[in-house]
């Protein structure tokens, strides 16, 4: 018996020393560079560790003069930065998310400060820094980051790299354990007290084997306390953080960051992936090894999850993890932001429990991102989004009957729109009637049928409208699934009602439709396989650098038809006067007939022969939305407009000054790659959405 326990403790020793060589591996010194031909004493600054390829994680105040001002951010003030063998590589900091006021000294670990830490060092937030390496350092090692949120460490240890006379010397560890929070950061009791050069080192729970947070700084009253910043404080990080000229990761950094991370640690596991062991490998066998997802489970998921577009709102992973938890509503602090953050709130003691949280946010993303990869005409996006789900039905194989079918109630193919059919019927006495329906819309010309007009002899328009408001409200609901985007609601019409508000409807509570989704006109003449000119029309104006409103006088005359005819890629018809009749609906009709899939018209709009001042307002607010100017970026794509359009109503709603013109703005939006169906064309069938 003591034999057997002598080598467990041995088994479980070799493990936390194998956890040990992986972080220490990863763990950096940041200093001056030494000077021409070496000379010259490198001054050490502090610590930081590997997250990524190229990228190392630090303390902001370790890169700050004591005067102040930022080190490495100019071209002669490159940073020094030890890696594994005591190798000296050049760095530049990239990202610094202390903010341009932080006036902090160099080092909080010296100097003859009475107080336990230097009072910047506590009012500095979030106090993180990226540096860039420059220079190619083959097969580094990166940490394993923690994807939980509010993390309680048990056994912890606290590393650093920081030694002015010998790069070559290694890292060093002290233990530690937390006891408490403070000002949004840990306070640890460490077993003795660290070297000169902590700040920047990770903070690792060697129970679970990952990086839990940067240590941030030590006692300077001699006693063993130690603060650390928690990595979830990464989740600030902006472009707006970025370092002018350094190098950068993308408009969204944080999620770019998370992203190389999880991809490098997922290609390691696979085979070719290298010999030396892997986190995941030592992860397995640790004490608080992941009971109700795997710790290969999770190494997949995130991997999987890194190849999925970002969500489409920030808001949108919070509530799918609300969802996946049964707690609707449910936000957290920080805020969830990225996929990786949403299944990383979903660990239980519960291990069952867990398991099936886990499994229904991957299922609950993979509908909401094969919604938007649909959205978007997004076909690598689309199978992206198919391989997560594959992935979870399967693991969900492993689960009993009654687990099984609980999950195949979070994954329902979610429709992409909404579309409301208004056609005109043949009629006697000259007063024109028409049937509706509603149909539930899944991208490509797919669509099925969830409500129909009844009266046989079909209804005049108004009364058709009343009856659409009616039943609506109940099929949006469906059909936006659990915690997702809302569904874009398309009305398709015929020319004599393009002016029809839509986004006006009170489909709900008494509030305008048009406030909570995207809302669209479609042509209902358009039917069937797209007309070649339609076609053509449309694959230049998703191909246009940038959109360019064409403002439609008039549509009488030759000219101006020759003149709508033969338009830019990428322009939009925009028309201010009524599109309802007259002069009006021939323009609308000319727009359509020369193949625009996209124009802007009012539904408040005037006689064509009537321009007035507020004209000339409508069209300049309709270009700053498209194409700003000459020299900016550019405005909208074509798949952004409804939704930007949406986000403007809900500004004129709020009274946000100078948005009350967008309250009268119909959007004409036809993708010829998701036709209205032929009358005659049986229809698929999807069970229904309602009830979820």
């Amino acid at each position: 018996m003591t034999r057997l326990r002598d080598s467990r403790e041995r088994s479980d020793q070799d493990r936390l020393d194998e956890l040990r060589r992986l972080v220490e591996d990863a763990t950096v010194g940041i200093r001056a560079l030494p000077g021409p031909n070496g000379a010259g004493r490198a001054k050490g600054w502090g610590s930081g560790f590997l997250v990524a390829p190229g990228w190392v994680l630090t303390c902001a105040h370790v890169l700050a003069h004591s005067d102040g001002r930022r080190r490495g951010t100019g071209r002669d003030e490159e940073i020094g930065v030890v890696v594994d063998g005591g190798r000296v590589v050049r760095g530049r900091l990239a990202y610094h998310l202390a903010g341009e006021s932080a006036a902090v000294p160099a080092r909080w670990d010296g100097g003859t400060d009475t107080e336990p830490y230097a009072p910047s060092a506590m009012n500095i937030h979030p106090d993180l820094a990226l540096i860039r390496l420059l220079e190619e350092v083959p097969d580094h090692s990166c940490v394993w980051l923690t994807d939980r949120t509010g993390v309680p460490i048990g056994e912890a240890h606290i590393f650093g790299r920081q030694d002015d006379d010998d790069p070559a010397a290694g890292p060093w560890e002290v233990s530690c354990r937390l006891v408490g929070q403070e000002r949004g950061q840990l306070l640890l009791d460490a077993r003795a007290r660290p070297r000169p050069g902590v700040s920047g080192g990770p903070l690792v729970d060697m129970e679970r084997g990952e990086v839990a947070g940067v240590v941030k700084a030590r006692s300077r009253e001699g006693s063993s306390t130690v603060l650390a910043v928690p990595l979830s404080a990464l989740r600030a990080l902006t472009a707006d953080h970025h370092v002018p000229g350094a190098p950068d990761l993308g408009p969204e950094p944080y999620d770019a960051l998370m992203r190389l991370h999880d991809r490098w640690h997922a290609a390691r596991q696979k085979p070719g992936g290298g010999a030396v062991r892997t986190w995941a490998d030592v992860q397995r066998h640790l004490p608080a090894a992941a009971r109700g997802r795997r710790v290969l489970d999770r190494v997949r998921v995130l991997d999987l999850l890194a190849d999925l577009p970002a969500p489409r709102h920030p808001a949108l992973v919070e509530r799918i993890a609300a969802k996946a938890q049964r707690s609707p509503g449910k936000a957290w602090t920080p805020r969830l932001s990225t996929w990786r953050d949403g299944q990383g709130v979903l660990y239980d003691l519960d291990p069952a429990r867990e398991l099936r949280m886990f499994l229904r946010y991957l299922l609950l993303a993979a509908a909401e991102s094969e919604r938007a990869a649909r959205d978007n005409g997004d076909a690598a996006a689309l199978r992206q989004a198919e391989r997560l789900r594959e992935w979870a039905e399967g693991r969900a194989g492993d689960m009993d009957v009654e687990e099984r079918e609980d999950l195949g109630k979070a994954w329902q193919r979610l429709p992409s729109s909404v579309l409301v059919e208004f056609e005109p019927r043949p009629y006697d006495d000259g007063s024109p009637v028409f049937d509706w329906t509603i149909r539930l819309g899944y991208g490509g010309g797919v669509w099925a049928s969830e409500v129909v007009g009844e009266d046989p002899r079909g209804f005049p328009f108004d009364h058709a409208v009343w009856h659409v408001e009616r039943r609506l409200h109940e099929v949006l609901d469906g059909a936006d699934g659990p915690g997702g985007t809302p569904a874009r609601l398309e009305v398709a019409l015929p020319e004599e009602h393009f002016g029809t508000a839509a986004h006006h409807w009170l489909a709900a509570q008494s509030r305008a439709v048009g406030l909570g989704r995207a809302v669209v006109v479609r042509d209902v003449g358009r039917r069937g396989a797209p007309d070649p000119r339609w076609e053509a029309r449309w694959q230049r104006l998703t191909g246009a650098d940038r959109l360019q409103p064409l403002r439609m006088a008039h549509a009488g005359s030759v000219l101006a038809r020759r003149e709508i005819d033969a338009g830019d890629d990428g322009a939009v018809p925009v028309l201010c006067f009524s599109v309802g009749d007259g002069l009006g609906c021939v323009a609308a009709g000319v727009a359509l007939d020369s193949g625009y899939a996209v124009a802007v018209w009012r539904s408040d709009g005037h006689p064509p022969e009537r321009c007035a001042e507020d004209c000339d307002v409508f069209h300049a607010r309709i270009t700053a939305l498209l194409a700003p100017s000459e020299t900016a970026a550019g405005g909208v794509s074509v798949r952004e407009l409804p939704e930007k359009l949406r986000e403007l109503r809900n500004a004129a709603v709020e009274k946000e000054a100078g948005s009350e013109w967008v309250a009268g703005v119909v959007l004409l939006y036809d993708d010829p790659g998701d036709p209205l169906p032929q009358l005659s064309a049986p229809l698929v069938h999807f069970p229904s959405s309602r009830g979820r």
